[in-house]
């Protein structure tokens, strides 16, 4: 074959004899250490799900990866599509890439594909919006890590609250409609507003980490559900990460949401995880507000693009 026969060559599902080249072309970026532990996830990933659920696409000539992307379908009809990643400078591959993704997304039942960029990364947001990815906000990845000798989030529940953890499956009937009052005129990624489905939404952030259900709190107050926490515990990486957080419109503007982000960080280190971690839309200054009084500092900044299909 000659070289610019590969041009023509079609994009199909990598072999898991060609996984770790096609993923270390996905991850060049990495340094050296963050790439091969990235590596080794992703094929544990891949070798556990079904191509139904994981599915790494890529152009092959020989035993040379030339392109690559991943697909993730998460519970929640959610695809993740990783950004595609091409050997030499390649446009026209990057597209092609980024449309299969998609289409593969689209055809395996995902409500909504969704992509995740480094603020640098122009040239793949390019690619992914040929394939009709749009952007719909900056996010801030933030951290807090418990420090011995600080207890500040050590701040009681204001005696006319509680928190009341999720404990049976059946609370999903109390837990959906609340989840759907927080979305009201909330200032967390508004180009989702009237788009999202609580159940997806809860199936999603479910199988967020590896605890299930087991940090998942309502915020009580006056008798009725005022709000939500949803924890997930990364155990492999040692993390606790805040999945959502929300206030029924009534109840804000009384700093609760601080009260939220304290208990947050308490459950942190009474589960023994050595940092927290969230991420805030960059336009929602009131919530980058009350993470930054509590601690929480932004380790790096990414764009987000979605594709709805239904």
């Amino acid at each position: 074959m000659h070289d610019h026969d590969w041009q023509t060559l079609p994009i199909e599902m990598v072999s898991p004899g060609n996984r770790r080249a096609a993923l270390d072309l996905l991850l060049q970026d990495l340094d050296a250490i963050s790439r091969q532990c990235e590596i080794q996830r992703l094929l544990v990933l891949l070798q556990s799900q079904t191509p139904e659920q994981a599915v790494l696409l890529g152009v092959i000539q020989g035993s040379e990866v030339r392109g690559v992307s991943l697909v993730h379908l998460h519970p929640g009809h959610v695809a993740t599509i990783w950004p595609p990643s091409v050997r030499w400078t390649d446009d026209e591959l990057g597209e092609r890439l980024a449309v299969a993704a998609a289409d593969l997304a689209r055809h395996r039942g995902a409500a909504f594909a969704q992509a995740q960029l480094a603020v640098d990364e122009v040239r793949e947001k390019t690619w992914l919006e040929k394939a009709n990815l749009c952007h719909v906000a900056d996010i801030e990845c933030l951290l807090w890590l418990p420090l011995p000798s600080d207890r500040s989030e050590d701040v009681p529940i204001p005696s006319n609250l509680s928190l009341e953890r999720y404990v049976h499956p059946a609370q999903r009937g109390r837990l959906e409609p609340l989840l759907a009052q927080t979305w009201i005129d909330t200032l967390d990624c508004t180009a989702l507003e009237g788009m999202r489905n609580a159940a997806d939404a809860l199936d999603n952030y479910l199988a967020a980490g590896d605890s299930g259900a087991e940090h998942w709190y309502f915020l009580r107050g006056g008798g009725q559900d005022a709000g939500c926490l949803l924890l997930a515990e990364h155990r492999e990486t040692d993390e606790m990460e805040l999945v959502y957080m929300g206030l029924a419109p009534p109840w804000r503007g009384q700093g609760l949401g601080h009260v939220l982000t304290r208990c947050a960080q308490k459950l942190t280190r009474r589960a023994d995880r050595a940092c927290l971690t969230t991420a805030v839309d960059t336009a929602n200054l009131l919530a980058r507000a009350v993470y930054q009084a509590a601690g929480l500092v932004a380790c790096e900044r990414r764009q987000v693009l979605l594709l709805r299909f239904v």
